[in-house]
């Protein structure tokens, strides 16, 4: 496509392409075609590391929770005690 009878350069409007409409919306479909992908990817890369931050801040939370009960464990007694007051 872009290699049709490629002459000698030259500034003024050919540009020395046989099909100068044809070479010049190929390269724009090309650009075009890398911006898109390029978009993609920072969209794909973003969800990637929204749900890598999601995930370790689960795991995080997980860990405290299971640190916190192993340091004080639960009363059911006086859980149920206290939530009895509550109430009243």
């Amino acid at each position: 496509m872009l290699t049709r009878g490629l002459g000698d350069p030259s500034a003024a409007y050919p540009f020395a392409l046989s099909d100068p409409v044809g070479s010049l919306f190929t390269l724009t479909a090309i650009g075009h075609a890398v911006t898109v992908q390029m978009g993609t990817g920072m969209v794909v890369d973003a969800y990637q590391m929204l749900f890598d931050v999601c995930y370790e801040a689960s795991r995080w939370l997980e860990r405290e929770l299971r640190s916190a009960f192993i340091r004080n464990p639960i009363d059911f007694e006086s859980c149920e005690l206290l939530c009895a007051q509550d109430v009243n």
